[in-house]
C-alpha cells in the first residue's frame, strides 16, 4: 500500500516518498536502445491473436518505426498515468524517440507482411497497417505494456467499381503477459491508463 508522505532528514533532504517511487520505477527493466527479440515475440503474437479469426486482408503492412507512447495520452492524464503504472511511465521516459523496426530478428506472422513509412498512398488492395510503441517489460520478464494503433481500408463498390474504404483507425494500451499457452502470451486491454483513439 503506498504511503501518501514524505519524512525528510536534513541535511540531504531525502524523501521517503521519492525513494517509493524510485522502487515503483525499478519494477520495471531498462529499455534497451533498440528493439530485441522479446519485443518481437510480443508484436508478432499480438498480431497474430489479434488478426486470428478474421478475414486476412489482401496486405498487412507495419510502420518501419515505433511511435512515442506519450503520443496516446492527453496532456491532462500524463501526471496520472505516472503515478498509477511503472511500465507506462518507463515508456514516458523515452519521450519522442522513435525506434528502426526491420532489423533482425523481426516478426514471425503466419501471414506476408511489408514495413512501411505511413499510410501507403498509392494501395489498390484492402489493407491493415500497425504501428507499435516499444515494450517496457517488468524486470522478471512476465508483463509487459504497450501501445499499438492500427487503421485500414476496405474495398467497397460505388457506382459499379471497385474502391477503398478508409477509417481513421484505433488503437490504445495494452498489457501482455507471459502464459503457458502455446501463444505464449495473453493480451489486456491496460485498465490503468486507458486511452483510446477511435
Amino acid at each position: 500500500m503506498a504511503v501518501d508522505f514524505c519524512v525528510c532528514i536534513r541535511p540531504n533532504q531525502v524523501c521517503l516518498l521519492t525513494l517509493f517511487a524510485l522502487i515503483t520505477v525499478s519494477c520495471a527493466r531498462r529499455i534497451s536502445p533498440s528493439v530485441g527479440e522479446e519485443e518481437y515475440e510480443v508484436y508478432s503474437t499480438w498480431m497474430a491473436t489479434h488478426i486470428a479469426g478474421t478475414k486476412i486482408p489482401r496486405d498487412v503492412f507495419i510502420e518501419r518505426t515505433t511511435f512515442p507512447a506519450k503520443d496516446f495520452i492527453p496532456d491532462s492524464r500524463l501526471t496520472a498515468c505516472r503515478k498509477g503504472e511503472g511500465l507506462v511511465d518507463s515508456l514516458l521516459t523515452l519521450g519522442d524517440a522513435e525506434y528502426p523496426l526491420d532489423r533482425n530478428p523481426t516478426f514471425k506472422l503466419p501471414f506476408e507482411y511489408q514495413f512501411v513509412d505511413g499510410r501507403p498512398t498509392n494501395a489498390t488492395n484492402p489493407y491493415r497497417i500497425f504501428s507499435f510503441s516499444r515494450i517496457a517489460f517488468n524486470r522478471s520478464g512476465s508483463e509487459g505494456v504497450f501501445a499499438v494503433f492500427s487503421s485500414g481500408c476496405d474495398a467497397v463498390e460505388v457506382d459499379s467499381k471497385h474502391t477503398l474504404e478508409c477509417g481513421g483507425g484505433r488503437g490504445g494500451f495494452v498489457h501482455a503477459y507471459r502464459t503457458e499457452q502455446p501463444t505464449g502470451w495473453s493480451f489486456v486491454s491496460s485498465k490503468d491508463c486507458p486511452v483510446m483513439i477511435e
